[in-house]
């Protein structure tokens, strides 16, 4: 119903669904994401800041991410750094190629992020994540000596330094 020409009411007749709704997340024009400077990514610790191992060079080789641990931090929650879809996830070998129980999940622009050596793991391979969203515990599953998250951001196929991409602790 029009009054003065503003629709003051509708009455819909009849409905049909013709596609039922499907949660995506679609990236849509030229927007670059940030090389560096941070911004694009959370603290996954939230309140443990502590890096205990930076990322590159080390006794034994090279370190492909940052492990964050300090006092109290077994068992503590890891959020998903940036929103996403769970690719990968490990929860039934401790070992899990060193990184323990882990999870991986992919970000729109070519971005992964790895955080490994969870207690224990609280989403699937194909759930969809929002930023800040948690996602496992704080453990000391797989190569590892003492509870810690070993959390990598990985572009394009390679790993990158995540104190550049993560803004904030």
């Amino acid at each position: 119903v029009l009054v003065d020409g503003v629709r003051e009411s509708i009455t819909e007749l009849s409905s049909t669904v013709i596609k039922e709704p499907v949660t995506q997340v679609k990236v849509v024009g030229t927007k670059k994401y940030p090389t560096g400077a941070g911004g694009l990514f959370i603290w996954p610790v939230p309140g443990y800041t502590n890096i205990y191992s930076p990322y590159g060079w080390r006794e034994g080789g090279f370190h492909k991410g940052i492990d964050i641990s300090q006092s109290g931090i077994n068992g503590k929650t890891i959020v998903a750094a940036a929103a996403g879809k769970v690719v990968e996830v490990n929860k039934t070998s401790t070992w899990g190629a060193g990184y323990g129980y882990y999870v991986v999940i992919e970000h729109a622009g070519g971005y992964k992020t790895r955080y490994a050596h969870c207690q224990s793991i609280d989403v699937n391979v194909g759930d969809t994540v929002y930023q800040g969203q948690p996602i496992a515990k704080v453990g000391n599953t797989g190569r590892s000596s003492g509870a810690h998250l070993h959390f990598e951001i990985i572009y394009n196929g390679s790993t990158v330094n995540p104190t550049s991409y993560v803004k904030g602790k």
